[in-house]
């Protein structure tokens, strides 16, 4: 199932990987008209920019509605680098649940391109002076100097955005810049189809103010898409697609040829039951006694395997070593299915290390420390143990050259138990 996807680079993404092969893919088709075809992102954002310095010439306001995730990023980071550029040169502000997501995405930066990973290792981007959160909406919406608002919902169906309608509507110096899809009977849609006489929270409201629809997609385009299943490592047997209005179905249908089916809703479609692809619930992370495992950064080796032994606990996981918030969720989860997790650190003075002690501790995870314990340990059960160089955090994850032997041998497992419980014995609460 590939979700939204995307075959051109964004300023924080990398395009679709198409690396992995499916007998049977369901495939979106927003934008699989014959004449779905986007320009290029370089001049979506110099259309934003000139928008903005345009509506700020005349001592307006701009509004941008955004998706909370994906294209709130990509506008943040576009807006950044006007910034940096002399382009804007008025105050941005982000509303709604952008700071939320965004401390998400400070979580991952492994899965964002290169450019997004380098600027993480210095700090969050998107908590650039440049930008400033609305704690107060009544100020902001006050103010009447040169400004940019960044807010959810990207449709305007809800959300922050509402209210600067309501209140800036009548204004003909705002401008309301749609940079997202509108599907149709959204107040987006209405806006960007002409309509200037809309209803806002049961009230009727005249819209004066400029509105502009910038496309920046987060999905592939009718060509994107054609090149997206081309790539694949072999042509799928089956192409069910969903996600698009009936034209645009119908017309990647015709492109994509006599594998093509327009998903039914409620239908029930039957699969050949000798498709591949199927991963047991329950995999076994090494057919040897004692396996090597070497890790270079970015890799994810290391992380992988501490994530399997994690999710794989049924009863325990005894942790030693520092612990950031990387893999905590994957912890949290295990506690939350009845697994005891235990974690000696070495100490807590890091304030990263301190942030997942917290959130680990709340969650009903047994730690104590020992300034002594230097040892870097995994053990899921009594049936692996992991004895490595890697702490549980972004550093040994995506930063540095790591080792470390996997055991599922009984005696070693055994014997490395019985070590960390001396030690947990010799430690203290927090």
């Amino acid at each position: 199932y590939t979700g939204d996807i995307n075959m051109s680079p964004t300023r924080v993404m990398n395009i679709a990987d198409t690396s992995e092969w499916a007998d049977t893919v369901i495939l979106e088709a927003t934008y699989g008209g014959d004449n779905d075809i986007h320009p290029p992102l370089s001049e979506s954002e110099s259309r934003l920019i000139d928008v903005i310095a345009e509506t700020a010439k005349d001592g307006g306001r701009v509004v941008i509605p955004v998706f909370a995730i994906g294209r709130a990023q990509n506008i943040l980071m576009t807006l950044k680098d006007a910034c940096e550029r002399g382009k804007i040169q008025c105050p941005i502000y982000m509303d709604g649940m952008l700071k939320r997501i965004n401390d998400i995405y400070d979580d991952y930066p492994e899965w964002m391109n290169e450019s997004m990973y380098a600027l993480f290792k210095e700090g969050n981007p998107f908590e650039s002076p440049f930008f400033s959160s609305v704690d107060n909406r009544k100020r902001i919406l006050n103010q009447s100097e040169p400004s940019v608002v960044v807010t959810t919902a990207g449709m305007m169906s809800g959300g922050p955005v509402l209210s600067y309608l309501s209140h800036w509507a009548k204004d003909p110096k705002t401008t309301f810049a749609l940079v997202g899809y509108q599907v149709e009977g959204t107040l987006g849609r209405m806006l960007i189809d002409g309509q200037r006489h809309v209803t806002v929270d049961d009230k009727p409201l005249d819209v004066s103010a400029r509105i502009e629809h910038i496309t920046f997609s987060a999905h592939a385009d009718h060509d994107g898409l054609l090149t997206f299943v081309d790539s694949l490592p072999k042509p799928p047997e089956n192409i069910f697609l969903n996600h698009g209005e009936g034209e645009s179905l119908e017309s990647m249908a015709r492109a994509l040829g006599d594998k093509a089916i327009i998903a039914e809703p409620l239908k029930v479609y039957t699969l050949k039951e000798s498709r591949s692809g199927f991963v047991p619930i329950e995999p076994s992370l090494t057919e040897e006694p004692l396996h090597l495992v070497i890790t270079t950064p970015r890799d994810e080796i290391i992380k992988t395997y501490m994530i399997r032994m994690i999710q794989t606990a049924r009863q325990t996981v005894r942790i030693a070593g520092y612990v950031d918030t990387a893999i905590a969720n994957e912890m949290i989860a295990a506690l939350r299915r009845g697994v005891e997790v235990k974690i000696i650190y070495r100490h807590l003075t890091r304030p990263s290390n301190r942030e997942a002690y917290n959130l680990l501790f709340e969650n009903g995870a047994k730690i104590r420390e020992n300034r002594d314990m230097h040892a870097r340990i995994v053990i899921s059960d009594n049936r692996y143990a992991f004895i490595s160089s890697a702490d549980l955090t972004r550093d040994s994850f995506y930063d540095h050259y790591e080792a470390g032997f996997l055991a599922k041998e009984d005696d070693v497992v055994r014997k490395t138990v019985s070590f960390y419980d001396k030690v947990w014995g010799e430690s203290y609460v927090p």
